[in-house]
């Protein structure tokens, strides 16, 4: 690090001089942190604020893009760029150059071709063709549903921290964007952390809808169909009836039937 660090300073070294607070926030690993460089700070005067948008544009692969990779190449496909052979070739090859450079890798993060990858926080199973939310990440997320569908009012800060629990939830449980829409149009317009925002009905229908679901969600989901598909090919079937709160569904030659919340046994048509 000779030569790579200056100060500490009495007075700012340059004329138009910024300085961005460092933090750090715990990682799921106990006693492992994550370094925040935050660029952002001061409002109105950040490295951010003053760097044009056009260098600041970024795109970043989704899990929808790996999950349409793994349905293109089909069940039991390896998460890989090419054969077996180049991809160890690439591997090895980074490696080498990355303890020739001296930048650090975690072994533990370095997976070999696999059937089964978490990645983006989301575990992708090629075997079963399906997508898992991780079971700490889903306990945390009906810990605070818990809390808030009993409360009237929280701050601006706690419901952006549900939100982008439940957002990143929607990566796999995707109908569950439907029930955010109501919760987001609460914080428009807001920027104060600690502004107190009233959960409306609206809101707090929207959360016991997640509490619901979540509460008997066993994590995982199918991938969905890059085309629609119609019912008459997979003999599947659903009705609703929204006055008595009833519905039913019939799949091949099994259906159910539920009141509510509550679903009926599943039972095989003879």
């Amino acid at each position: 690090m000779k030569g790579r660090i200056k100060g500490p300073f009495d007075e700012p070294p340059f004329d138009k001089f910024i300085c961005s607070p460092l933090g750090l926030i715990p990682k799921k690993e106990s006693g492992s942190f994550r370094l925040i460089h935050d660029l952002s700070f001061p409002k109105g005067d950040s490295v951010n604020f003053w760097t044009p948008p056009e260098y600041t544009s970024v795109s970043y692969q989704n899990i929808e893009t790996v999950i349409e990779l793994v349905q293109e190449h089909g069940f039991n496909c390896e998460m890989r760029e090419a054969n077996t052979n180049k991809c160890s070739v690439a591997l090895n090859t980074f490696l080498t150059l990355s303890k020739t450079l001296g930048v650090p890798i975690k072994d533990e993060k370095t997976q070999l071709p696999t059937t089964c990858i978490t990645i983006y926080g989301i575990e992708i199973d090629s075997r079963a063709m399906v997508a898992r939310l991780p079971k700490d990440k889903i306990a945390k997320i009906l810990g605070l549903l818990n809390i808030f569908k009993v409360k009237k009012k929280v701050i601006l800060r706690e419901l952006q921290s549900l939100l982008g629990l439940l957002n990143f939830a929607c990566s796999v449980v995707v109908p569950g964007r439907a029930f955010l829409r109501r919760l987001f149009d609460l914080t428009i317009g807001h920027s104060c952390p600690h502004y107190r925002i009233t959960l409306n009905s609206e809101a707090r229908a929207d959360l016991r809808a997640w509490f619901d679901f979540v509460s008997n969600y066993n994590g995982k989901s199918c991938f969905l169909f890059q085309k629609w598909v119609s019912s008459e090919s997979l003999k599947l079937y659903s009705d609703a009836a929204g006055v008595h709160g009833g519905y039913a569904a019939v799949f091949g030659s099994t259906w159910f039937a539920g009141n509510g919340l509550k679903i009926c046994f599943n039972y095989t048509l003879q």
